[in-house]
Order: structure tokens, then sequence, then C-alpha cells
């Protein structure tokens, strides 16, 4: 009874992301559907998330890299999220190990590489879907669990600064964004 009734809630967070990801079309559409296999483990969403990490270095189009990254973003925090509030939460939030936030922490400072690869290039729409993203609490799950929102783990207006010539090459208003975010945040370890 109570196996069934967990492999049904799986099934509907599984169904939940899909269509989530379905809305959002193209790339993220077929990000999410990688994603939400119901037998993928936590270790092959990271092994996932990190070859499409490595495969979206070598999209030409600015737009269709920072569509692709948001996306598994979006795949890896729904994995982090199963796996901190599922029935071996210690083994990744706890006291037999965080490989959640160390994941967490991996989404963020994949989010800071593509910035830094690709800000001065973004459209100003493209440029404020980004920092939406980042700033907006619902785009990790785990927020409510001890996970920082994006943009306090990734520590952005420290690291866009440090990274030559990015800052610089910025708008006058992307500049007033970047500075906006929180800093002093980042990796935990």
């Amino acid at each position: 009874k109570y196996a069934l009734k967990a492999a049904l809630i799986e099934h509907a967070k599984q169904a939940a992301f899909r269509t989530e990801g379905a809305e959002a079309g193209g790339v993220a559409s077929e990000v999410a559907g990688q994603f939400a296999k119901s037998s993928m483990k936590f270790a092959g969403a990271r092994s996932l998330f990190n070859k499409l990490v490595k495969k979206s270095e070598k999209i030409k189009s600015v737009t269709e890299r920072v569509d692709t990254i948001l996306a598994a973003a979006k795949g890896m925090d729904f994995h982090i999220y199963n796996a901190i509030t599922g029935p071996q939460a210690k083994k990744y939030n706890g006291s037999r190990g965080e490989a959640g936030l160390e994941a967490h922490q991996e989404v963020a400072d994949a989010l800071v590489g593509l910035f830094c690869a690709v800000a001065p290039r973004l459209s100003e729409s493209k440029f404020d879907e980004f920092m939406a993203f980042i700033q907006d609490p619902k785009s990790t799950r785990c927020e409510p669990y001890g996970f920082d929102c994006y943009d306090r783990a990734m520590d952005l207006p420290t690291k866009g600064k440090a990274h030559p010539g990015l800052f610089e090459e910025l708008s006058p208003q992307q500049q007033e964004a970047l500075e906006r975010l929180p800093s002093g945040g980042g990796s935990r370890w």
C-alpha cells in the first residue's frame, strides 16, 4: 500500500516536471524529458547535468546555450529536491553526506560559468530572463530545506567583476543589475 502511494507520488512529480518543460518548449522540453526519466538515479542526473554543461560550451547560439543551461539547472534541481525529500534524505542533505548541497553548488557554478562566457552577447530580454531565473526563489525547490537561492549561491557580483573585461563589456543597465545581486555568498566548501 505504501509502496504504491510512493510510486504514484513519484509519477505525479515527474509528470508535473515534464509538463513544465513541455510548456517552455524547445530545448527546455527536450532537457526536461531527459531528466524526468523514472529510472534515473541521483548520480545519473549529476552525470547528465555535467554532460549538458560540457555540450553547451560547443553551442554557437548564446540563446540556445542559455536555454540549455537553465533547463539543465531546473532538471538537476528536480533531482536534488527528490533526493533531499525522499527516503534517503540524510545521504544527500544531512548526517551521512551532503551530495545534494554539492550538486546544488555545481549548478550555481555552471550558471556563473555560463554568465561569464555569454553575458555581453546576450540580448536585453535574454539577460533579463537569466537574472530573473537566478533571483527567483521558485527556480530552486530546495530553498526551504536550507539551500541558497541561486543568486546567493553564485556570488555573481564578485565573480563577474573578477572575470577579465566582463563587467566593462556589459551595458550600464546590465552592470547595475549585476551590482544589485547579493555578494559574498558562493561555495560553502
